[in-house]
Parts: structure tokens; sequence; C-alpha cells
């Protein structure tokens, strides 16, 4: 199906908002967006020849992308079934899930970052407890993240999650 340009833009600033929620480049929404565009409406898997062409980025940049999201584990990659004979098969990117899945991405990083400065509060505790101002302070904002890590640990969307 080929989107309108009204549409595919409305699209890729939605991914523009998820891609700050993710910490990821605003470049990938183009990416992102495309994907999930293909995903809905053929069921198909992308090339990165065809994501730098739908995305208007070059191939270097578009590869670039690609690893920072495969990394991330965001989308996925994999090898080109229908290319027969020798040499390398392409790589066709594509989203498992759905967008609830890019929810739960972000919010599990979020808990990874509470998590990471829960351990420098604890770290600075120790050196600083006794320092009656300091200790005070570190230990209201250890509360703090210790709540904040408690509720968004408890959502169902982060059962799994350890």
């Amino acid at each position: 199906m080929d989107y309108s340009p009204k549409v595919k833009s409305a699209v890729i600033r939605l991914f523009e908002k998820l891609a700050r929620w993710l910490a990821l480049s605003e470049n990938a929404a183009p990416a992102l967006a495309a994907l999930f565009l293909e995903k809905y409406s053929t069921g198909r898997r992308l090339s990165s020849e065809e994501i730098s062409q739908r995305t208007g980025y070059s191939r270097a940049s578009t590869g670039m992308i690609l690893s920072q999201l495969l990394v991330s584990g965001i989308i996925t990659g994999e090898r080109d079934p229908s290319q027969v004979g020798r040499g390398r098969k392409r790589i066709l990117y594509g989203i498992d899930g759905d967008v609830s899945r890019l929810f739960r991405t972000g919010m599990i990083r979020m808990l990874e970052q509470l998590k990471s400065i829960r351990r420098e509060i604890l770290a600075l505790l120790q050196v600083h407890e006794n320092k009656e101002t300091v200790g005070h302070l570190l230990n209201d904002l250890r509360e703090n993240v210790d709540e904040s890590i408690k509720c968004l640990a408890s959502l169902p969307m982060l059962a799994e999650h350890d």
C-alpha cells in the first residue's frame, strides 16, 4: 500500500516522539516509520536499500541507523531466503511485535536508568552518610528513586523483566 505524503509525515512525527522516548536519535524515526508502515500494509521486511530509498538517507546513514536499532533490539534482521546462489545474502529488516513493544523497551530503559541512579546514590551515601545535610539529601533521593523503581517495576508490561 502506498501511503500519502501527509500520512507518512504524520507517522514520521509520531516515530520522532517514540525515538526520543527510546533515547534514540530522531534520525531513526523515518526508518522506524518505514518498517512499521510496511509491516502493517504488506507484512514484508525491507532491505537496507529499500529503507534508504524510502527515507532519503544515504546507504551509509541507513546502515548506521539500522545497526543502532538492531543493537537496541528494536528491529531484527534476517537473511533473505529468496536469494539463492553464491555470495552474501542481503539482510531484510523488520519489527517483531507491535508498538507496545517499543513502549515496553522505553520503560525497561527508564527502569535501568533509575537503577543506575540508585547505585550512584548508594555509593555517595557510603562516602557522605555521616555528613548531616548531604546524607539527608541522598537518603531522600534514594527513597524517591526506590519508590519510582517499585512503581515502574510493578507495571504488568514489565512483569517478566528483572
